[in-house]
Parts: structure tokens; sequence; C-alpha cells
């Protein structure tokens, strides 16, 4: 017997892993601490999320979040903004008519890039915020796809805690996976680099600023 029979007869004798050895369900608690009280999502969103650089204001109802959207326009010198069309954002206009003045509505005339440059501001609702991590997840099926959320040098995002989820293994999960969508987008913090002398450069290949406005529900 030549030595590659006896190292292969010395493998053989080893018993070979079955389909056992491997976890039947991997998710983010097997792997991260994921926390699970929901009492405790949103102050791990916003403390996360803030790690990020993400402004955060939370407030009680739509009324709210239409004044202090107001507010945070006001204080720009450029006031031009751009909003998605859905059912909280029409409804946040309906009850603040300055809004309505505002914002330019996104619709199927927009096809050029380079109009959503010329915009300060972008405003969208998101599908989840992701406690864990601090990120938002926008799905594609709007006018424009991700550019609003991606040009603009503001984005704004209107949100509610009832959205928030503690990690992105839970879209995949439940109904989840029945959203009809092409494909998602997952926002971690305004766009940012540290490719030069490893410093800090906010705004370097999208908004300069991410903003959540949060409703209590």
């Amino acid at each position: 017997m030549n030595s590659r029979s006896q190292i292969l007869g010395k493998l053989s004798k080893f018993e070979k892993p079955g389909i056992s050895s491997i976890p039947s369900e991997i998710n983010d608690k097997t792997i991260f601490n994921v926390f699970s009280d929901p009492s405790t999502f949103v102050d791990k969103f916003t403390k996360n999320f803030q790690a990020l650089n993400g402004e955060i204001y939370i407030v009680k109802n739509l009324e709210d979040a239409g004044n202090e959207l107001v507010s945070i326009i006001s204080s720009l010198d450029n006031k031009k903004c751009l909003s998605h069309t859905t059912e909280v954002i029409n409804k946040l206009f309906s009850i603040n008519h300055t809004l309505s003045e505002i914002f330019d509505i996104l619709n199927v005339d927009f096809l050029d890039s380079d109009i959503f440059s010329t915009y300060e501001v972008g405003l969208t609702t998101a599908d989840f915020l992701i406690a864990r991590t601090g990120s938002i997840v926008l799905n594609s099926l709007t006018a424009g796809g991700r550019r609003l959320s991606v040009l603009p040098p503001i984005h704004i995002v209107l949100a509610e805690t009832n959205q928030i989820i503690p990690s992105l293994d839970e879209i995949f999960k439940n109904d989840f996976t029945s959203i009809d969508w092409s494909y998602a987008t997952i926002i971690s913090g305004p766009s940012r680099t540290s490719d030069i002398e490893k410093q800090l450069v906010l705004g370097a290949h999208g908004p300069k600023r991410l903003i959540v406005i949060l409703i209590e529900n």
C-alpha cells in the first residue's frame, strides 16, 4: 500500500459531517445580541441612528410632524423641496397647507436625474426602521425610484414608531417577503467617506444630512 492509499484510508475512517451539522436556522439572534422587547425599539433606533450622524425628531402626531418639518425647512437658505406621493404624506399636506405650498410632488415627469439634484430637500416615507443598526429601509416602487433619497443634499424621512423592527432579519420573516418591490435600499446614516487622509467627509456620494421625523403611535 502506497502513502496515498494510507492517507485516504485514514481519512475514510473519520465520521463525515452530515446535514445535522448545519444549523437549522441562522438569523441575527444567533450572531448578535438582538433585543426583542418592543418597548426598547425607539431608544435603540434613536441611539444607533444618531451614532451614524443622523438627526431625529420624535413627535406625538402628524400635526406636530408637519410643524417640525416646516421648522427644519425655514432654517434653510434653499427651500426648494420635492416629495414622494404616499398616503401619509398626502395626509400631512392636507393638515399643513404651508407644506403643500413648499413641496413639489414627484411624478412620472421627473425622469431626468439632473432635476433631482436641483432640489435641496427630498421627502420620503420608509418601509422599516432597523433598531439594531439605526438603518432605514426604502423600496423602489415610487416615481423616480431611489433618486429622491440620494440626489438632494438633505433627505428627510417621515416614519412611525410601529415601523421599527429589531433587525434586518425580521424583514425576511412572516409576511414581509410578500411586499411587492423590485429592490430595496438600506440607508445607514448620511453619505460619508474617509478615503482622503482618513478625514470623515459627509455628503460624499449622497445626502449630507439624513433626518427622521418619527411619529409616536
